[in-house]
């Protein structure tokens, strides 16, 4: 059971997780000069007595005793983890134990020494229950497929599948030639994608750097709500448009009906987007 209370009689505490560090400390020295009242100056006396004999603090205990137990476990897995040499593949075994439940901000915030693909490979296992000192899984870490012609195929169909055309251009060198090719921004991050492919191709031989290497550079992270293509970046203003337009009546009719047509294209649009996104997902499954 978890003791924190989530403000059930909707006052304006917000509770103690989400006070400044002055605001928990005035209410800290309350509890403390409250205590210190109640029991007449034997503060430890009466916090032995709530822990150990009182219902509502024995299941802080439970609570206290978990939460100590996992903090022991994960400073043994930190340990053992650190200790090992710094490129060997036993590491993203080590990390795996605790990887699918916490961030990988987390586990530096803790001092997990990890890089971006070790946290990826350590994630992998986890969700795949590979739970070994010694195995290494077959399709990332053996021979690599990374030249193969199907590889490139299927990579660059997860990646069309999870991006957008942009209004941007770029050059990229195909066969020793520089080709002007339209900007696509990706809908989920790189990492993310990789895993993908990796979950649905569980026979793939690639690692997560080979994969970064073989992303085509006309495949970008969008950084801003413009980088859409054209017809979703249109649709939002046009929408704004007609709701201003129909509700104080400041366009003429056939300003308006423009206006309905451009945003029903764009839901054609879109949806054709999502049916054929579903249905590779779909296909993925059979």
């Amino acid at each position: 059971m978890n003791p924190h209370n989530k403000n059930p009689n909707n006052t304006k505490y917000t509770g103690l997780i989400f006070q400044s560090p002055s605001s928990k400390s005035k209410i800290s020295k309350k509890l403390y000069e409250f205590a210190k009242n109640i029991s007449g100056g034997y503060i430890l006396d009466l916090f032995h007595y709530f822990i150990d004999k009182n219902k509502n603090g024995k299941d802080i205990k439970i609570y206290l005793d978990e939460s100590f137990e996992e903090n022991k476990i994960a400073l043994n897995i930190l340990s053992m983890h650190n200790n090992l040499e710094k490129n060997s593949f036993q590491k993203s075994n080590i990390l795996s134990l605790i990887a699918d439940s916490e961030s990988r901000d987390g586990l530096k915030k803790m001092g997990f020494k990890i890089s971006n693909s070790q946290y990826t490979l350590a994630k992998i296992k986890a969700q795949n229950k590979i739970f070994s000192v010694t195995k290494k899984i077959a399709g990332i870490e053996g021979k690599s497929d990374a030249d193969d012609p199907k590889t490139k195929s299927l990579i660059l169909k997860y990646l069309y599948l999870n991006s957008r055309n942009s209004r941007y251009q770029c050059y990229i060198k195909n066969n020793n030639k520089r080709t002007q090719t339209p900007v696509r921004f990706l809908d989920k991050s790189k990492n993310d994608i990789y895993l993908d492919i990796i979950s649905n191709n569980p026979n793939l031989h690639i690692s997560l750097d080979s994969f970064y290497k073989m992303i085509p550079n006309n495949f970008k992270k969008g950084k801003k709500k413009t980088d859409m293509c054209p017809v979703c970046h249109k649709e939002k203003i046009n929408e704004k448009k007609l709701h201003m337009s129909e509700q104080y009546r400041l366009s003429s009719y056939y300003y308006i009906q423009s206006l309905k047509i451009e945003v029903d294209f764009y839901k054609k649009h879109y949806n054709s987007y999502i049916l054929q996104k579903n249905s590779f997902e779909n296909y993925k499954k059979v």
